[in-house]
């Protein structure tokens, strides 16, 4: 019995252990991000991010069938390649921002110079970097340059002596610098060290920089610092760096050293997908791109990115010319002889031959050779086709390995329940045993407690009880009769005791508590019958509650996380439609607003809300973080409406 358990339990942990690996190894896709967009021609590379929910590069083996790019929304497209960013682009152009006011703490200095020393130790023969510093001014360490010496000679000169930080306009400069030195087929890239506040004058603010993000599509990322502040606001500069397609790593969270390693796993393990698009494409303007990533267990999209698309390079398409007609023989004209005048004899005309017409032979087009490539072999990510089927946007490999997972994990609960059952019962058993062995060894000098023999000391035996003199205490059996002495008589319903009677409730003639309404002396009177003091159920003179006043005008503020915010104010009449449709009082473009989602209706006690999008829309409509279903609902002032990744606040304006 004791083998099998222990063999049981080695089994258990043993298979804990395996299931922990293999969940380590697990890396959950959360989302997509498109950080930056590169053309060569008519070749189009997309740099994208897949990301867990820690916000960490999930690295694993991609394929082509991993993802899929949506172009406006319409065409779908597998890129034809993919492959990892650096060994697609011809180099990285970094730009280093510090943050150099006095909230930073010199401890926050040593960390972040031997974070950057690391990263500059990497650089690639290709790569090149500036450093800068935002304080009172914005001042160049270093300008770019591939020079790793130069590089960690400027970092050795940072310190934290400046009373104020313009951090807006070094953002600003940051991204000047990466677009004037950013060469073709090279990607970018901006870190950002700050506490996130901003001491400038207001001139240059947050919205000016997402408008240059727009520009130059830049991506940001951020390590936001805790510095000398109790609680960094980061919000605003967490904001910009995830429009930019870059993201924040916040210092609270975890180490600096930690978010670096982050951020350089995220660089390290960018995905380029590249597409070749026909010529149609590029006469097209803006345009915007999407990407899926269908290599987990469920589907993860990106936001929207727009880009142009440039003609620079792009080869024009030369038109197909036309087969020659062969033409045909000129018929042989019959000539017409003139009329002769009859008076004078002319002599008769030799006729010419008309010109025979030379018919040109068209020469046969020469075939060309249709030359069949070798079929080369299909590289699979689990090694077989079979495994690699993609059936609704999951490939059967990932749900095979998925399941193995969740029954490893079943097996191991079921046989941590059978040894746990196990236990207790050989507990039990060990229980009965030690009872009956102590059962048997009565009045002997020992007993049994767990299996081990434990000896009866004098102490353990109980005294026995002195014997009971009856000379002096009688224990007389209880009789209604009379002792003599001291008689208790039972209850009787009328008492016999003359010297000391317990009146029943209400017969005590020297002290008698009346029951409610009886008592002359002090009657509390049942409510509404007392003469001298009534409450009234209703006051006459209170006056009714003004009547609700309907708002004249409702303003809306909008943020969609991909656009600048913005404000908006609607005339209410009696109700009002929000939706993609240009017809909508309120119009919102983003792909996952329906084309008339919500309805705002006036009712005799108010505004309410209807949800109307589509079922498979609808629990991502949110009111005060509760889902908003088709049942209407009433608004207050200041409620927030939350779509997806858009968020609304609803503010009433009354005349």
């Amino acid at each position: 019995m004791k083998n099998h358990q222990k063999r049981l339990s080695v089994l258990a942990v043993l298979l804990s252990f395996v299931l922990f690996i293999s969940a380590a190894q697990a890396e959950i896709a959360a989302s997509v991000v498109v950080s930056q967009f590169l053309q060569d021609g008519n070749s189009v590379t997309l740099c994208a991010n897949v990301l867990d929910e820690e916000n960490n590069a999930v690295k694993q083996p991609y394929e082509a069938i991993d993802f899929q790019i949506t172009i406006d929304g319409d065409e779908t497209l597998n890129p034809d390649t993919v492959s990892r960013l650096s060994e697609a682009v011809s180099g990285t152009v970094y730009a280093l921002g510090f943050d150099t006011s006095i909230s930073i703490t010199q401890k926050e200095i040593r960390e972040i110079q031997a974070e950057v020393g690391k990263l500059i130790d990497s650089m690639l023969p290709e790569d090149r970097m500036c450093l800068m510093s935002f304080g009172e001014k914005i001042s160049m360490l270093q300008p770019m340059t591939g020079d790793k010496q130069l590089l960690h000679n400027a970092l050795n000169q940072l310190s934290n002596k400046e009373n104020e930080t313009h951090l807006y306009r070094g953002i600003s400069e940051a991204m000047n610098a990466v677009a004037e030195n950013k060469k073709l087929n090279q990607r970018s890239v901006i870190i950002l060290f700050t506490d996130g506040m901003d001491d400038s004058d207001g001139s240059f603010g947050m919205l000016q920089v997402l408008d240059q993000i727009k520009q130059t599509k830049v991506p940001i990322y951020t390590v936001g610092l805790t510095g000398t502040i109790s609680k960094a606001d980061l919000t605003s500069i967490g904001r910009i760096s995830r429009y930019s397609g870059g993201n924040i790593y916040e210092e609270k969270a975890s180490s600096i050293a930690h978010n670096m390693e982050q951020i350089r796993g995220v660089i390290d393990n960018a995905v380029a997908l590249t597409v070749q698009l026909p010529y149609d494409y590029f006469a097209a303007g803006n345009l915007t791109w999407e990407v899926e990533y269908r290599g987990g267990m469920q589907a993860v999209r990106s936001s929207a990115y727009m880009h142009t698309l440039s003609l620079e390079g792009v080869p024009t398409p030369t038109p197909t010319p036309s087969p020659t007609p062969t033409p045909s023989p000129t018929p042989t004209p019959t000539p017409t002889p003139s009329p002769t005048p009859t008076p004078t004899p002319t002599p008769t005309p030799t006729p010419t031959p008309s010109p025979t017409p030379v018919v040109t032979a068209t020469p046969e087009p020469t075939p060309t050779p249709v030359v069949t490539p070798e079929p080369t072999a299909t590289p699979y990510l689990y090694g077989n086709p079979v495994a690699d089927t993609v059936i609704a946007g999951i490939r059967l490999g990932d749900v095979m390995a998925m399941t193995g997972l969740w029954i490893a994990l079943a097996v191991v609960i079921v046989l941590l329940i059978v040894l746990i059952v196990l236990l207790a019962v050989r507990r039990k058993k060990k229980a009965k045993h030690d009872a009956e062995l102590t059962e048997k060894s009565t009045g002997k000098d020992h007993h049994f407690n767990n299996g081990k023999v434990i000896p009866v000391t004098p102490q353990d035996i109980p005294a026995a009880p002195p014997a009971a003199d009856a000379s002096e205490v009688t224990v007389q059996p209880y009789h209604p009769v009379n002792s003599g002495e001291e008689t208790v008589q039972p209850y009787a319903g009328n008492p016999s005791d003359n010297e000391e009677t317990i009146q029943p409730y209400g017969s005590d003639n020297e002290e008698t508590i009346q029951p409610y309404g009886s008592d002359d002396e002090e009657t509390i009177q049942p409510y509404g019958d007392d003469s001298e003091e009534t409450i009234n159920p209703y006051d006459d003179e209170q006056t009714l509650p003004p009547e609700w006043e309907p708002p004249a005008v409702i303003r809306f503020v909008v943020d969609t996380k991909e656009e600048a915010p913005f404000e908006k104010e609607v005339s209410f009449t009696d109700s009002m439609i929000i939706g993609r449709r240009q017809e909508c009082q309120l119009c919102i473009t983003p792909k996952y607003i329906s084309r008339s989602h919500l309805e705002l209706l006036k009712m005799p006690d108010g505004v309410y809300i209807r949800n109307l999008s589509a079922e498979k829309t609808s629990r991502y409509t949110l009111l005060n973080q509760a889902e908003l279903d088709e049942e209407e609902r009433k608004l207050e002032d200041g409620d927030v409406l939350e779509i997806n990744r858009t968020r609304i606040e609803i503010h009433m304006v009354t005349e």
